[in-house]
């Protein structure tokens, strides 16, 4: 089977993969993308595109495009602490109405879905970037200077080579590069299994009229898009998760007033705050959630984006060889931390496993991760693993990976 090359493989064409390939094309770099979905994923949470962000964008000619998808920018996402739903709060959290000179353009709250769409849009249309949809990669190896990747045509069934000088694994919370490359990941000590239920409750919609998240009694409930649409955030003990049933316990929380009228979808998030134990592995890198399995996503698209950009410039001068081993390097160095940031914040915010006791907690309003409303908190550049964390899975004993 003859390979075919390429200086930059990106495996996954999110909102991640595909910044990550504009970024490339920014700088002169030609990338080949694989997506094994051929139509775009169903996200209806919420995500919020910070201002940072959106100049980064800016800089790949994509803003505009995320902006005119966004709800009402002078709206506020508030964060509701309450001792269960339908009580008075104990606390509320907007979040920072906008304060820029250009309101619109200070941050954006948009569904998934869009930001997905919109983003592969203007990889697919860019000429350097060669997006193959309903291809999937499935495995990789080492060779001089670079990486050999497998990937089958969904629409064909033909198998193909290609060898790339550097690999990004840009797959998602249950990557298949990150598996290939036996990276495990470090998740915070806890015994929590999340779902996540996608329901409609319109009586709900109508006391909450503007997005919000609410958190009482053990459970978070984000507004989603859509009339009367909501996403139930449930933690549950791991021993317990198997044998639950999200939808009965979702009912539960809710008083009858305002019911969920239809359940729409069900998933489980066995391992909702993992940070991987290293982010590269010779000339394959992992980027977005395949790095970081923090749950739920939509609240941090800034980190995944930022990821791709950072990844992105460093891999272009990489094979432009105005760069060195260093700079590469770096990618981890810089962007890691951050990851362990964001799930810290995460892991104060979330309501516990087992039920209210000692909740809430409402956090003070800071800038830590979007759409969270906890307490700034930075991360230490090029710390490692912290105490309080363990690594899970196991890694494949290869001399090159390591």
């Amino acid at each position: 089977m003859p390979a075919s090359r390429t200086p930059v493989l990106v495996v996954g064409a999110g909102p991640t993969g595909a910044v990550l390939a504009l970024e490339l094309a920014r700088h002169g770099v030609p990338s080949l993308v694989v997506e094994r979905a051929s139509r775009p994923p169903r996200h209806p949470e919420l995500n919020v595109v910070g201002g940072h962000t959106l100049d980064l964008l800016r800089r790949l000619g994509v803003a505009e495009r995320i902006t005119a998808a966004g709800l009402d920018p002078d709206g506020h996402d508030t964060t509701v602490w309450s001792r269960s739903i339908g009580r008075r709060p104990v606390a509320t959290a907007p979040l920072p109405a906008p304060d820029r000179p250009r309101p619109d353009e200070s941050r954006v709250l948009l569904t998934g879905t869009d930001l997905v769409v919109r983003l592969r849009d203007a990889a697919r249309a860019h000429p350097l970037v060669d997006l193959r949809e309903g291809w999937i990669f499935t495995d990789l190896w080492p060779v001089a200077g670079g990486a050999m990747a497998t990937l089958l045509d969904g629409h064909t069934g033909t198998r193909h080579r290609v060898r790339a000088e550097h690999l990004a694994g840009c797959d998602g919370a249950q990557s298949t590069v990150r598996r290939c490359l036996g990276v495990p990941m470090d998740e915070a000590l806890t015994t929590a299994s999340y779902y996540t239920i996608h329901f409609r409750s319109d009586h709900l919609a109508r006391r909450f009229p503007e997005p919000a998240t609410l958190i009482a009694d053990g459970i978070a409930l984000t507004r989603c898009s859509g009339p009367g649409m909501w996403l139930g955030h449930l933690p549950l003990d791991r021993p317990d998760a198997e044998s639950a049933d999200p939808i009965a316990l979702l009912h539960s929380k809710l008083p009858a007033a305002l019911a969920a009228s239809q359940i729409l979808e069900v998933s489980q998030w066995p391992d909702p705050l993992g940070v991987a134990h290293t982010y590269r592995r010779g000339a394959v890198y992992l980027a977005g959630q395949a790095a970081h399995t923090l749950h739920p996503p939509s609240t941090t698209v800034d980190t995944c984006l930022g990821d791709a950009v950072d990844l992105g410039w460093k891999l272009a001068a990489a094979v432009h060889r105005w760069a060195g081993p260093a700079l590469l390097d770096s990618y981890e160095q810089d962007r890691r931390p951050l990851a362990v940031r964001d799930r810290r914040l995460l892991s104060r915010s979330w309501p516990p496993a087992g039920g209210s006791a000692g909740w809430p907690r409402p956090a003070r309003p800071g800038n830590g991760s979007p759409g969270c409303c906890c307490a700034t908190s930075s991360g230490t550049p090029g710390a490692g693993r912290r105490r309080g964390c363990r690594p899970t899975g196991s890694a494949r004993s290869s001399p090159w990976w390591t």
